[in-house]
């Protein structure tokens, strides 16, 4: 399970529970007792998340992409104060294992919840990733080429 929230410096104080056949993985700040450093195996970051079964995380553009487009699921930390939050959560519910922590990774009971609803749905398909050819097409009729 890999644990990453971005820029967010709050991760170096989540406390993530022993829970059985579950091994964390997170960024050398938060590595310790039970959370192994991402940089020991030697692997790209991409490669780390694309070998996870889910990644906790908060909301945000990268990691909820990369995630769906590798078919890994999504446990997220909610961002009240982020416009872009509920579009988001509707796009992770529709290409993803996703499960929204209401009330933060610091609630235990719904991390918990959260984290077993993910990990125990049926396997989902990697997301296409069509963004760059999307965006090539849109450009192409605003420019006449299309």
């Amino acid at each position: 399970m890999l644990v990453t929230f971005g820029g967010i410096r709050s991760e170096e104080r989540v406390q993530l529970p022993n829970i059985a056949g579950v091994h964390w993985i997170a960024l050398p700040s938060v590595a310790r007792g039970n959370v192994a450093d991402v940089s020991r195996f030697g692997m790209s970051f991409i490669d780390v998340l694309a070998s996870s079964d889910a990644v906790v995380t908060k909301i945000g553009y990268a990691t909820f992409v990369e995630a769906a487009c590798n078919g890994v699921g999504i446990v997220s930390a909610p961002r009240a104060d982020w416009p872009e939050s509920g579009p988001l959560i509707e796009w992770a519910k529709q290409n993803a294992n996703f499960a929204l922590m209401e009330d933060g990774i610091e609630d235990a009971r719904g991390f918990r919840t959260a984290l077993s609803a993910v990990l125990n749905a049926p396997c989902r398909m990697p997301v296409r990733a069509s963004g760059i050819a999307e965006a090539v097409e849109t450009i192409a009729g605003i420019a006449g080429l299309g």
